[in-house]
């Protein structure tokens, strides 16, 4: 079990590595598309003609929201609707971490991977644009965010399992970061 976790701890360092450097690029773009859509319109001859700023902004944003999918999961940041949970002792939340991870989080992240992955390649083999963005032919790279963000939570969900495991197993594990919004 100890090679396990050892690989868990190396897993979760690269997804939230890989996470916040994209969120470190896209937020930025995010926060600038939206600041300039207002001047524009606030200032409509000072800006010229940048005009695709309001379509750009859905696009980064999902692009933000699915590359930072695993790294939220791994910090315990997601929305839980299990309002008994802190309750139960750490080897029954183990166990019901582990059912969700493995019946429905990997199998899902299996799905998005499988057809997000034909979905941006049929975009890409077909320079497909969008209606918004018709001179650039990029929407195989928005789409090619589903799976990418797809492997992320998937690798995020296998390292919550294998601690969950080690919990079953008798052996708690503690997170090497603690859960997003739980102070100090």
């Amino acid at each position: 079990m100890r090679p396990l976790l050892a690989l868990a701890d190396v897993v979760e360092r690269a997804v939230s590595r890989v996470s916040l450097a994209l969120a470190a690029c896209l937020l930025p773009l995010l926060l600038a598309a939206t600041v300039l859509d207002v001047l524009r319109r606030l200032l409509p001859g000072a800006l010229g003609r940048i005009y695709a700023l309001k379509p750009a902004q859905a696009p980064l944003f999902f692009a933000l929201v699915m590359l930072t999918l695993g790294y939220v999961y791994l910090r315990d940041g997601h929305v839980r609707i299990d309002a008994l949970r802190h309750r139960f002792p750490p080897r029954v939340t183990s166990a019901i971490e582990l059912v969700g991870v493995l019946g429905f989080l990997l199998p899902l992240c299996s799905v998005l991977l499988w057809f997000g992955t034909a979905f941006a390649l049929d975009a890409w083999r077909l320079g497909e644009t969008g209606d918004d963005l018709p001179d650039l032919p990029v929407m195989w790279l928005i789409k090619a965010t589903i799976p990418a963000g797809a492997l992320l939570l998937a690798l995020a969900g296998a390292v919550v399992a294998v601690r969950a495991a080690a919990t079953l197993a008798g052996r708690p594990v503690q997170r090497a970061r603690p859960p997003a919004g739980s102070g100090p």
